[in-house]
């Protein structure tokens, strides 16, 4: 379960923050920015804590259950951890 979490906390916390930014921009850029701050840190966070697992050779997943015998698959095996620890760290100006 906490291996879940985590999973999921590396890919939502990007995607709301997507969502979030712009509407707090709105009223001010440094809160915008301290925002984007803390969500980068989270994110970087979660991925450095899926990272000794993944070094052992024993990744989370996360199985997600669809209709009709689909299943969406969320595996943080060594390459994608480190893939989403670098893409964290990736900054693009404004």
């Amino acid at each position: 379960m906490y291996g879940q979490i985590l999973l999921l906390s590396i890919i939502l916390i990007p995607v709301l923050g997507a969502f979030i930014l712009p509407l707090i921009g709105k009223y001010s850029a440094l809160a915008r920015n301290i925002t984007a701050l803390v969500m980068v840190a989270l994110s970087f966070t979660a991925a450095a804590f899926c990272l000794p697992a993944a070094l052992r050779g024993e990744p989370y997943q996360f199985v997600l259950r669809l209709p009709m015998s689909f299943d969406a698959v969320f595996t943080g095996d060594g390459l994608a951890v480190f893939m989403a620890m670098v893409s964290s760290l990736i900054h693009q100006p404004l």
